[in-house]
């Protein structure tokens, strides 16, 4: 079976195992097994990052939510539950800032995020690849795993 290096499946494995310092397996078998686990991994990896940015900068999103907040029930589109008081620790500034930092985490690498992932417009030119889902469905019921080349 030939899998081009270009596909979102390849790449998705190969980013993952390069944390493992490993490359996709040339076994049909092991590579699916690879790009189904892929997901859960970054997701895993992720969710570590993202409660370690959490704890480590909550004091800075606090004082951004709280900057916020007040500029917006000062104009008037927050109640005023919303505003800061001296002293008072107010959740809902964290919560404010988390979303104004995600939305502009996610703003400025959206092309970045594009570019790992491969998202790109196919034209009609592009020969279509074989599914490598329905590979590995006919090679179990074949009871054989067949070797992969990776071309480019």
């Amino acid at each position: 079976m030939n899998i081009s290096r270009k596909s979102w499946h390849y790449r998705l494995a190969d980013f993952t195992m390069d944390f493992f310092s490993r490359s996709p397996s040339d076994s049909l078998c092991i590579y699916f097994w690879q790009v189904v686990l892929s997901p859960f991994i970054l997701v895993g990896a992720a969710a570590i990052i993202l409660i370690a940015i959490f704890v480590l900068s909550v004091a800075l999103l606090y004082g951004i939510g709280c900057i916020t907040n007040d500029l917006l029930v000062w104009a008037h589109v927050l109640p005023e539950s919303f505003k800061q008081l001296p002293g008072v620790f107010n959740y809902r500034a964290v919560i404010s800032s988390l979303l104004i930092e995600l939305i502009l985490v996610l703003y400025f690498l959206r092309s970045e995020i594009k570019n790992r992932l491969g998202i790109k417009e196919r034209t009609e030119d592009e020969e279509k690849e074989q599914n490598f889902v329905v590979a590995f469905i006919k090679a179990k019921k074949q009871k054989i795993c067949p070797f992969i080349t990776f071309k480019d």
